[in-house]
């Protein structure tokens, strides 16, 4: 199990253009992807289907 949370750029989305994967892996173990692209206030969109960011 890690010690502590850390940020780890994965690199360019190949399915959302001009977006950057990022992992968010946190102190429990847990790690979370998510897409960081943009301009304008925060939006963040939360699936009910946890398979794959690409549904």
């Amino acid at each position: 199990m890690e010690t502590e949370s850390s940020l780890v750029n994965i690199g360019p989305s190949e399915f959302i253009d001009s977006f950057t994967l990022m992992d968010a892996r946190l102190e429990t173990g847990i790690k979370m992807r998510f897409a960081i692209g943009g301009n304008g206030p925060a939006l963040m969109l939360v699936h009910g289907h946890p398979h794959t960011h690409i549904i």
